[in-house]
């Protein structure tokens, strides 16, 4: 396996990314995984995941960061050092850093067949964009996936608020930091989008194999909430894992060369997905 990190994607309007590519074979087809919210590419256990995922299932493995996730992608850190982006980031961003990365695999590996995988709100951005018709995506996974994409203001006072102050602040425990997001931003993105960012639009509209993995023992987002999304996704195939919570037995950071046995079971099931797909 060739392994390239830190390679440097850029949109045309936004900040610089980082992802890493695990190269099985250029001819073969790509999965592209995206992180969820105060995620980025080097979290955790991500890179052993990615590394058994190409090996396994014997295709080519991305991990991506979002452009704007708090991250400096030129000096290649993982801590938040740009809070400011991290606050004016919105669904339309990450859904054009996504085609920015296809786009870059077409151009620089000729990948025409690409599946797409996301944790947290990385699931359903990656929904979201399967949603949109864009051609070659051959499947999408979610892990532990939000169940609706306005789900971080569900409740009326917080949406109240937000409105009011501009700005909501959510605390990260471990790096002992606030971390900002804009209503100008994130929820006006949405707000103009709400048609093609509304869960059921999306489960209608996508064509392609679909894998929904969540967890039990779900301290974010609860395997109820998940079981509200797996009805309008009769088609797909979904797996609930009796022992996992939201990060399927990964922390960060992670000092081991092995995956916890939770997330070992949700690969276990990505592997099998994917060989009946590519």
């Amino acid at each position: 396996m060739k392994i390239i990190k830190n390679v440097i994607c850029k949109t045309y309007e936004y900040q610089p990314f980082a992802a890493d590519l695990f190269i099985i074979n250029e001819q073969k087809d790509w999965l592209i995984f995206c992180h969820g919210f105060k995620g980025f590419k080097d979290w955790g256990c991500w890179d052993l995941m990615a590394k058994k995922i190409a090996k396994q299932a014997n295709l080519n493995v991305v991990t991506m960061n979002f452009s704007l996730n708090g991250l400096d992608a030129l000096n290649e850190g993982t801590e938040f050092t740009k809070l400011d982006s991290f606050g004016q980031n919105n669904y339309s961003t990450e859904l054009l850093d996504i085609r920015t990365m296809i786009n870059f695999l077409a151009k620089n590996y000729g990948a025409e067949n690409i599946s797409l995988m996301g944790h947290s709100r990385g699931g359903g951005t990656v929904l979201c964009f399967a949603a949109q018709g864009y051609v070659g995506i051959k499947s999408v996974i979610t892990m532990g996936s939000v169940h609706r994409l306005d789900f971080l203001w569900l409740k009326e006072d917080m949406l109240k608020n937000w409105e009011k102050n501009e700005v909501h602040e959510f605390y990260n425990k471990r790096i002992d930091k606030h971390m900002p997001i804009y209503y100008q931003y994130l929820y006006k993105d949405f707000e103009q989008h709400q048609k093609e960012y509304a869960i059921e639009y999306i489960a209608q509209n996508i064509t392609c194999p679909v894998l929904l993995i969540h967890g039990e023992k779900d301290e974010t987002i609860s395997i109820d909430k998940a079981e509200e999304m797996f009805v309008l996704f009769p088609d797909a195939e979904k797996i609930k894992l009796k022992d996992a919570g939201h990060t399927f037995g990964a922390k960060h950071p992670w000092d081991k060369d092995i995956m916890p046995k939770e997330l070992e079971e949700a690969v276990e099931n990505i592997v099998r997905f994917l060989e009946k797909i590519v």
